[in-house]
C-alpha cells in the first residue's frame, strides 16, 4: 500500500536528481586506498552551520572489485537531500556527509572515525556489511560519537557496556532463533538433525539453539557441516549426498542453516535420494534476507526489485552496459517439487510497487553519480540493505533534531543512541521495526509453505503452487516476546503437507528402529492366529476411532460463512421499502421502543434463527485445543443446554451462533413486571436450571465459568436453557468491550465466587464447578426477590465487590428480606449452602438437586402440562394486558400520524398512511413565493450561532402562524430563505396567485414590527419574489421523505426574489396577469429586468391590496422580549425605506 510520505519523497527526489539518469561515469578513475584521496563532502551550503556525518562503506574490495556497499550507499544522499530542502526539518542547518571506502581495511575505518571526531562530526553511519564492526565500534565508544550501522551482523556489539554508542537497524542473525523455536512448538518437533554451513554466522546460530535445546529438553539427533560450494555448478561434487545417507535412518526433520541456493540444492538432493516420497521427512530452513535473482527460485516471492526494467526506459546506454547473470538451469521443475517439502523462515519481503520502483532507480542513480561514481559490473538489485541504511539515517537524524530542539548536547553519543533504545518505527520496508534495549534492530519474519497462491504474485497466477506466507512472527514492543500471527489478508491459509494431512512427526510412532512397539508376531508365531486377528482388529478399531476423531476435529461443519447469515441490517434494503411500509415501521418502533426488550443480536442462518455473540478478536487460530472445543460444542445435546449452531471466523465478523430463545434471558423475565411468576413457574425454571448444570458438570466442559441469570434463556415453550458455555480457548485473548461501561463490568461480577474474584485476571476462564454453585445461589435470590443481586444492601457495586472479596466473618452476601418472604425453606437452605465462603464447603450440583427436591412435589413431570396450567391461570391477565397495549398503540400511532402531517401536505400524508402510493404529479398553474433577508450574512457574522438560531426560530414561528390562515403550503426553509406554494397538491383554480400575494403582503407588513432580540436596533429587510407557472411535485426519499417541486417555475420564482429589492414584493408578468384577473391588487411597473434563461422581461412591484382581503383575526404569537430589549426597540430609528 502506498504510504502518505511517498508523493513528497518522489517530488523531492526528482527535484534533486532530475528525471533522467546522467551519462555513464565508467571512465572516471576508481577511488584509491589512500585516505586523503578518498573522502568527498556532499551537501547543500547555504551559509548555515553545518551538521556533518561520516559514512564507512566497503565500496570496493581489496582486489578492486565491487564491494558490498554498491548500490546501497546511494540511499544516504537521498536522505540528506530530502531533509536539506524540507523547510520544516533542521531549520538553520545544512546537512553534509563525508565518506570513506574502507576496502575492508580496519585501519582506514579507524583513521576515518578518529578524524571525523576531531573535526566535530555528529555521527557515523556504517561500517555496513561484509567487513565487521567491532573495532570501529570500540573507537566510537571511546570518543563518544554515535555509530549507526546498517549491515553489521556481529554479536559482541550488542553489549552496551562495551559499545554504548553503537546501534544498528540490521537484526542480528541469531534473532531468527525465536521464530525457529515458535515453529518447532507449532508443529510439535523436538528432535531434529542440523545441516549447516561451516562459517561463523551459521555455527553461531546453531550454538545458541543448542543451548536453548538443552534448557527445553529438545534433542539434536545429528549435526552435519558442509563447506562453501557453488550450487549452480553441475560439475562440483554435491556435499549433501553423504550427509543424507548418514542421517536419513535416524532423522525425520532437518533444520538447514545455509544460503538460499544451497538450500535449493539440499532439497533437490533429498528428493533424488528418495527420502521425500512418503512425506515423512521435512526441511525447516531460516534464510536471512534472501536476495532472489531468479523467479524460479521460490516461485511467487519478490524480495528485490530488478532495476533494469526501469533503467532501460530512461537511459539506453545503461541498458547496453547492464550485464545479466545468466542461468542456464534445466532443473526448475524438480526444484519446485522439492520445495514442497521445505518450510521457510525469512524476513518479511518488500513487494513491488510504483513507489519502490522509483526509490530503487534513485538509489541506483546516486550510486553511479558523484561522489561514489559506481560502475554497473553485475546485475544490480536494490535489496534490504538500502532499507536498513534509510532507516538508520532517518531514525538517527530524528533523534538528533529532537536534541537540537530541546537544547540537549548533540555530541553526547551515548545519550543520543540511548534515545533510540526500545522504540518502534515504521520502516522504509513498509513494516513496523523496533530497536531493542541493547540497540539491535528488530523486524518481523515470515513463515512460508508451499501452498496454492491465493492471488497472482511475482508472476505466478492465482491458484498456482508456490512459497507463500501463512503468517508472520512478530515481537511485542512491550514484553519483548515473539508470537505467531496468521496472514492478515488470508487467515484461513494452512500448510499443505505432501502425502499427509498433519505435519510430519519428528520420530516414527514406533521409533526409528521400531524399538517403541512390541512385535507380537515374533513371539506368538502362527500358533494363535485368532489372537493375532483380534489384536490387529483392535488396533484397526482404535486407528479407525483415532482417524474418525481427527477427521471430526479437522471437519469444518461448525464453520459459519458470514455471507449466509442474514441479520436485520443485511435484510433491510432501504430502497426496497414502500413508503407505506416505512411509515408503518416508524409507527411500530415508536410504539414499542420503551416496552420491548431486545435480548440479543439476532440473525438467520440456513433457516435457523440464531443469537449472535460477538467475539472481540482480530483473528482466531484454529489450534488443536480450539478445534477440540468446537467438536465438543457440536456434540452437546440436552433439553436444558442451549444448542450450539456454529462459529464464524471471518474478519471482522468473528462470532458464536447459538440457538435463539424467543422469551429472552431469565434476567429479562424477572425484570418484566408484566410476567407473573408463581411457585409452580419458579419451581419448573429451577428444575430446568439444575438439570442443565448437572449435564454441564458431567460433560467434557466440566464447568460454566460465567453462570448468571442473563446466561439462562427461555424458549417459546418456557423451557430454561443455559447458554454462553464452553469455547474458552476460542474466546481467549478477546479485546475489552468498549461499549461496556464500568458499572456494567462491576455488575457482571456479582455472580462470581469470592475466590475467583480474588484471582482477578488470573482466574481460569472456564471457572470451577464450585464457583458455578455460588453463581447458582445468587440466581436463586434473584428468582425469588425479582431484584438484582445486592439491591437491598444499599452499597454501591464497588464496595459490594470489595466486601465479598474480603472474606469477612460472616461472609458478606445479599440481604434476603424479600427472599425470606417468598422462598420455601429448601430454597433458603440451598442458597446458604451454595454461597459458603470456602469452595469445599459448598455442595455439588447432585447434592443441591436432592436438597431442592421438595420444590417438585405435586408438579407434573411434563413441563408442557405445567405450562398449560400456568397459561390458563394467566389468561385473564393476558387479555387485560392486550387491551392496555392496544390503547397505548393507538395513542402512539396518533402521535406518529400527527408528526407525518407536519412533514408533508395533509392530503399526501393521508395517502401514505392509507398505503396509497404517491406518484409524481404535474400541475398546469401554481404560484410560488421565495423570500430572504437582505444583510443576513453580515448580521450572522456579528452574532453567535445560538443568537442566529433563536432569531430564525422567532421569525419563522411568526411566519408559520400567518400562513396557517392562507391556502398555501410551506415547502422548506434553508437558512434565511423561505419558500411557499399555492395551488397544489389540491388545485384551487386561479386563487393560488391571490393567496400567495396576500400572504406575501401580510408577511412583509409583519416583519416591519419584528424585533431582533439581540440587536433591537436592527430592522429586518425582507425581499420577496412571486411567480406563477407550471411545475411537477412528488415525494422524494425514504429515510426522511420530502415533498419537493421541480420545474422552471421554481427557478424563475427564485430569480424574481434575487432580482428584487429589500422590503418589496417583486411580481412576474405571468403572476400579474392572474392578479389583474382576480382584481383587488395594486401593482406598479418596475421596468425591464434581465432574467437568466428568460432574457429581459417586464416585472412589477406589489404595492397594495384591497383592505377587505386582509385577515384581521390572525394573532401572531408575541415575542418574549426583556424590558431592556423592548425599550431599545421602541427607540430605534425607522429607516426611510420602511
Amino acid at each position: 500500500m502506498a504510504k502518505a510520505g511517498y508523493p513528497f519523497f518522489l517530488l523531492v527526489s526528482t527535484a534533486i536528481v532530475g528525471v533522467g539518469i546522467a551519462q555513464s561515469n565508467s571512465n572516471q578513475p576508481k577511488p584509491t586506498t589512500r585516505m586523503e584521496e578518498n573522502p568527498t563532502v556532499i551537501g547543500m551550503d547555504r551559509g548555515y552551520p553545518k551538521l556533518k556525518f561520516g559514512l564507512l562503506a566497503e565500496w570496493t574490495t581489496p582486489d578492486g572489485d565491487q564491494g558490498h556497499a554498491f548500490p546501497t550507499v546511494g540511499v544516504l544522499p537521498l536522505v540528506l537531500s530530502t531533509l536539506n530542502i524540507d523547510p520544516d526539518r533542521f531549520d538553520g542547518y545544512d546537512l553534509q556527509f563525508d565518506w570513506v571506502d574502507t576496502h575492508c581495511d580496519i585501519n582506514l575505518g579507524l583513521e576515518a572515525v578518529s578524524r571525523w571526531w576531531k573535526e566535530g562530526y555528529v555521527g557515523v553511519f556504517g561500517p555496513g556489511p561484509g567487513c565487521g564492526c567491532t573495532y570501529e565500534g570500540r573507537l566510537a565508544a571511546a570518543v563518544n560519537i554515535p555509530m549507526v550501522d546498517y549491515g553489521c551482523d556481529e554479536n559482541p556489539v550488542s553489549d552496551k557496556n562495551i559499545y554504548p554508542t553503537f546501534i544498528r537497524t540490521l537484526p542480528p542473525s541469531i534473532q531468527v532463533i525465536d521464530s525457529i523455536m515458535l515453529t518447532l512448538e507449532r508443529y510439535d518437533w523436538d528432535q531434529l538433525s542440523f545441516v549447516m554451513k561451516n562459517n561463523s554466522k551459521y555455527v553461531g546460530i546453531f550454538e545458541t539453539i543448542r543451548t536453548i535445546f538443552r534448557l527445553r529438553d529438545y534433542e539434536i539427533l545429528h549435526e552435519e557441516y558442509y563447506t562453501d560450494f557453488d550450487a549452480w555448478d553441475y560439475e562440483m561434487a554435491d556435499p549433501f549426498v553423504d550427509i543424507i545417507q548418514r542421517t536419513k535412518d535416524t532423522s525425520r526433520i532437518y533444520l538447514f542453516l545455509g544460503e538460499a541456493q544451497e538450500l535449493r540444492q539440499f532439497a533437490m538432493t533429498c528428493l533424488d535420494e528418495g527420502i521425500m516420497d512418503g512425506g515423512e521427512y521435512h526441511i525447516l530452513a531460516p534464510v536471512i534476507d534472501v536476495v532472489i535473482r531468479d523467479s524460479q527460485d521460490y516461485h511467487s516471492l519478490q524480495y528485490t526489485i530488478d532495476s533494469t526494467r526501469y533503467i532501460s526506459s530512461i537511459n539506453i546506454d545503461y541498458m547496453r552496459r547492464f550485464q545479466y547473470r545468466e542461468y542456464t538451469r534445466t532443473d526448475d521443475d524438480k526444484a519446485a517439487l522439492a520445495m514442497a517439502y521445505v518450510t521457510l523462515i525469512t524476513g518479511v519481503p518488500v513487494f513491488q510497487s510504483i513507489q519502490w520502483d522509483w526509490y530503487s532507480i534513485l538509489v541506483l542513480e546516486n550510486a553511479l553519480r558523484d561522489p561514489f561514481n559506481g560502475d554497473l559490473e553485475l546485475k544490480a538489485d536494490i535489496d534490504y540493505g538500502s532499507i536498513y541504511l534509510w532507516d538508520a539515517a532517518m531514525q538517527f537524524l530524528q533523534v538528533l533534531e529532537n536534541a537540537i530542539l530541546e537544547g540537549r548536547d548533540i555530541y553526547n553519543g551515548t545519550e543520543l543512541v540511548r534515545q533510540m533504545f526500545n522504540t518502534t518505527y515504521y520502516s522504509k520496508g513498509e513494516r513496523w521495526h523496533q530497536f531493542t534495549n541493547n540497540g539491535d534492530g528488530v523486524k518481523p519474519y515470515a513463515l512460508l509453505h508451499w501452498i496454492p497462491i491465493p492471488e497472482g504474485d511475482g508472476g505466478a497466477g492465482a491458484g498456482s503452487m508456490g512459497m507463500y506466507p501463512v503468517g508472520t512472527f512478530e515481537r511485542s514492543a512491550l514484553s519483548g516476546n515473539w508470537s505467531f500471527v496468521r496472514n492478515e489478508e488470508y487467515p484461513e491459509l494452512e500448510p499443505i503437507w505432501p502425502g499427509r494431512t498433519i505435519p510430519p512427526l519428528d520420530m516414527p510412532p514406533c521409533g526409528f528402529h521400531g524399538e517403541l512397539c512390541t512385535n507380537w508376531g515374533l513371539y506368538l508365531g502362527t500358533s494363535i492366529p485368532a489372537a493375532l486377528i483380534l489384536f490387529f482388529g483392535i488396533i484397526g478399531f482404535f486407528i479407525y476411532r483415532k482417524r474418525k476423531y481427527e477427521a471430526a476435529l479437522d471437519s469444518l461443519v461448525w464453520k459459519v460463512d458470514w455471507s449466509e447469515v442474514q441479520t436485520k441490517s443485511t435484510e433491510v434494503n432501504s430502497q426496497g421499502f414502500s413508503m407505506k411500509s416505512m411509515v408503518l415501521s416508524a409507527i411500530s418502533v415508536i410504539s414499542n421502543a420503551e416496552k420491548q426488550q431486545i435480548f440479543a443480536h439476532i440473525g438467520t442462518y440456513r433457516g435457523t434463527i440464531c443469537a449472535i455473540h460477538a467475539v472481540h478478536k482480530n483473528h482466531v487460530d484454529l489450534t488443536r485445543s480450539v478445534r477440540t472445543e468446537l467438536k465438543i460444542m457440536r456434540d452437546m445435546r440436552h433439553d436444558n443446554v442451549c444448542p450450539f449452531v456454529g462459529a464464524c471466523i471471518d474478519r471482522p465478523h468473528i462470532c458464536i451462533l447459538m440457538n435463539y430463545c424467543a422469551k429472552g434471558s431469565l434476567q429479562d423475565i424477572l425484570e418484566n413486571d408484566d410476567i407473573k411468576l408463581d411457585s409452580m413457574f419458579l419451581a419448573s425454571l429451577i428444575a430446568d436450571l439444575v438439570k442443565g448444570i448437572v449435564y454441564l458438570h458431567s460433560s467434557e466442559i466440566k464447568s460454566h465459568g460465567h453462570l448468571k441469570s442473563s446466561n439462562c434463556v427461555v424458549d417459546n415453550r418456557w423451557v430454561l436453557q443455559i447458554t454462553d458455555y464452553g469455547l474458552h480457548e476460542f474466546k481467549k485473548g478477546q479485546k475489552e468491550d468498549v461499549d461496556m461501561g464500568d458499572h456494567a463490568k462491576m455488575l457482571s461480577k456479582l455472580w462470581t465466587a469470592p475466590e475467583l474474584l480474588r484471582m482477578g485476571k488470573n482466574k481460569p476462564s472456564a471457572g470451577t464447578p464450585r464457583g458455578d454453585m455460588y453463581s447458582f445461589a445468587i440466581i436463586l435470590t434473584e428468582m425469588y426477590s425479582r431484584q438484582e443481586p445486592y439491591s437491598e444492601n444499599e452499597l454501591d457495586l464497588a464496595d459490594v465487590l470489595d466486601r465479598v472479596k474480603a472474606s469477612e466473618v460472616p461472609p458478606y452476601r445479599p440481604i434476603l428480606n424479600a427472599v425470606n418472604e417468598a422462598a420455601p425453606d429448601c430454597v433458603l437452605q440451598a442458597i446458604r449452602s451454595c454461597w459458603a465462603e470456602q469452595p469445599e464447603e459448598r455442595p455439588g450440583i447432585l447434592e443441591t438437586r436432592t436438597m431442592l427436591a421438595p420444590l417438585q412435589k405435586g408438579l407434573k413431570p411434563n413441563i408442557l402440562d405445567n405450562m398449560i396450567a400456568i397459561m390458563e391461570r394467566y389468561t385473564n391477565n393476558l387479555e387485560e394486558l392486550v387491551d392496555e397495549r392496544t390503547q397505548e398503540l393507538r395513542k402512539e400511532k396518533a402521535k406518529t400520524e400527527q408528526l407525518l402531517h407536519r412533514m408533508l401536505p395533509p392530503s399526501i400524508a393521508s395517502q401514505l398512511i392509507k398505503g396509497i402510493a404517491v406518484l409524481p404529479e404535474a400541475f398546469d398553474m401554481v404560484s410560488i413565493f421565495f423570500s430572504d433577508i437582505v444583510g443576513f450574512t453580515a448580521l450572522s457574522a456579528a452574532s453567535t450561532p445560538i443568537q442566529v438560531v433563536n432569531l430564525l426560530n422567532d421569525l419563522y414561528t411568526l411566519f408559520d402562524a400567518i400562513i396557517a390562515n392562507y391556502d398555501v403550503y410551506k415547502v422548506e426553509t434553508i437558512g434565511d430563505a423561505y419558500m411557499l406554494v399555492s395551488g397544489l397538491p389540491i388545485r384551487n383554480g386561479d386563487r393560488h396567485a391571490g393567496q400567495i400575494a396576500s400572504a406575501a403582503w401580510h408577511l412583509l407588513e409583519s416583519v416591519k414590527s419584528f424585533v431582533v432580540p439581540h440587536r433591537p436596533d436592527v430592522f429586518l429587510k425582507l425581499r420577496i419574489g412571486i411567480h406563477s407557472g407550471s411545475c411537477v411535485a412528488g415525494v422524494v426519499g425514504l429515510t426522511m421523505p420530502r415533498y419537493c417541486l421541480f420545474g422552471d417555475t421554481v427557478n424563475t420564482s427564485s430569480r424574481m426574489e434575487s432580482n428584487g429589492l429589500a422590503l418589496k414584493i417583486h411580481v412576474s408578468p405571468w403572476c400579474k396577469e392572474i392578479l389583474d384577473k382576480l382584481g383587488g391588487y395594486d401593482l406598479q411597473e418596475r421596468g425591464l429586468v434581465a432574467m437568466k434563461g428568460k432574457g429581459e422581461i417586464l416585472t412589477y412591484w406589489l404595492v397594495g391590496q384591497d383592505p377587505s382581503y386582509k385577515i384581521t383575526k390572525i394573532k401572531p404569537p408575541p415575542q418574549k422580549l426583556s424590558p431592556e430589549v423592548m425599550e431599545a426597540a421602541a427607540n430605534r430609528v425607522i429607516p426611510d425605506d420602511i
